[in-house]
């Protein structure tokens, strides 16, 4: 082998300044080594550098026993310095660029991270990707505040903060998901707990709640809302009022189906109800119910009540006026016909009225006959008096 010992390496400088830079040993090998150059070949503890000078820009390579660096002087600063490292290998395998750091962080050779050169630890790493693949983790050392930032134009569109919420349009989110603006969800929503709205909900699709809703402000759903729970029946509480408000537009309407889809209540934009199967296009009255009606009692209000039929001015028809009336139209005056509640229906309060009106007008004529017939019994006593003074003459 050939050693050249102390040898002279001598570059120009553009002034013509002659700088210099002694190896303490420099060699070649001879045989299957030839290809082989060692700089400071005697293993002695001074490091081993290549420099490569162009005017005052420098390119250095250094062996400082813990790492190899590459550094980067970009005006002269004398020989012996280099300038700033800008990327270096560790023994351990791993490497430096400038700030960064690449390679093994504390999790086995199986790992590869990246990361600030100042936060090297398994708890500060800031990527991290497994050699099979399965894995990629995203890091940030546990501050207490600040976040992970994924930006667009250098600007924050999502974060993920130190106490892992995330956030969406906020840099300080405050749930576990924080979005600062329109969100748009086509797909199931599945919600395991109290959900608090504190603004607008808007649903497109289906959405499934397994716990509790609590509303603060408008709750629109254009999609369907499912209480699917076939354990237990489901509950809708509520603590001061509900509103139930439609809007104008045409056939807008709220309605309850059964279980064969058919409405079992319905109310349309002026406030009719019906209950049953009740066409909406002949809903006309302000409760229309198709079946029977089942109550413990029935209030009506009333402008007036036939008590009028007691009054001293009150026109009484006669019995013979009576009779002809109904020989003639087959009903009682006043009354509605047979034909009319058939088609219009039987207006149970009008009926009413006009009922109590022919029972009063009933009394009425049967204390009169009551007198008749007492004047009758009394000219009856007075007949059989006389005839029987007659008999006993």
């Amino acid at each position: 082998m050939k050693k050249f010992k102390n040898l002279l390496f001598i570059t120009l400088a553009s002034a013509g300044t002659s700088l210099t830079s002694f190896a303490q040993s420099f060699g070649g090998a001879t045989g299957h080594s030839y290809d082989t150059y060692v700089i400071n070949t005697d293993r002695s503890n001074h490091k081993s550098e290549f420099r490569m000078q162009n005017r005052n820009i420098s390119f250095t390579l250094s062996n400082l026993s813990n790492r190899m660096t590459l550094s980067y002087a970009p005006t002269y600063t004398g020989w012996q310095n280099s300038g700033a490292e800008i990327f270096s290998v560790n023994t351990n395998g791993s490497t430096t660029m400038s700030n960064a750091f690449v390679g093994i962080i504390g999790h086995g050779a199986h790992w590869a991270g990246f990361t600030h050169k100042s936060q090297l630890g398994k708890e500060s790493y800031s990527l991290l990707a497994a050699k099979d693949g399965k894995f990629t983790l995203i890091n940030k050392k546990n501050t207490n505040n600040g976040y992970i930032g994924f930006r667009v134009g250098n600007v924050d569109k999502m974060v993920l903060s130190n106490s892992g919420n995330l956030g969406i349009g906020t840099t300080t989110p405050n749930r576990k998901l924080h979005v600062n603006g329109n969100a748009l969800i086509t797909g199931d929503t599945k919600i395991n707990g109290t959900t608090n709205f504190d603004d607008t909900v808007t649903l497109t699709k289906g959405m499934n709640i397994r716990g509790d809703i609590t509303s603060y402000d408008t709750f629109n759903v254009s999609g369907t809302l499912n209480f699917a729970n076939t354990d237990i029946s489901q509950q809708i509480t509520i603590n001061k009022g509900l509103n139930l408000r439609l809007t104008n537009i045409p056939d807008s309407h709220f309605s309850v189906k059964n279980a064969f889809g058919a409405d079992a209540l319905y109310i349309d934009t002026d406030g009719k109800i019906a209950i049953g199967s009740v066409s909406s296009e002949s809903l006309t009255e302000q409760l229309s119910v198709d079946g029977r009606i089942k109550a413990g009692g029935f209030i009506a209000d009333a402008s007036s009540f036939p008590d009028y039929v007691f009054a001293e001015a009150y026109d009484l028809m006669s019995l013979e006026k009576v009779k002809a009336y109904i020989t003639l139209n087959k009903s009682l005056p006043g009354m509605p016909t047979e034909k009319e509640v058939v088609a219009q229906g039987l207006d149970v309060t009008q009926v009413t009225n006009l009922t109590v009106e022919k029972i009063e007008e009933l009394y009425l004529h049967t204390i009169k006959q009551q007198e008749e017939i007492k004047n009758l019994k009394q000219l009856v006593t007075e007949l059989q008096k006389q005839i029987k003074s007659i008999q006993n003459k």
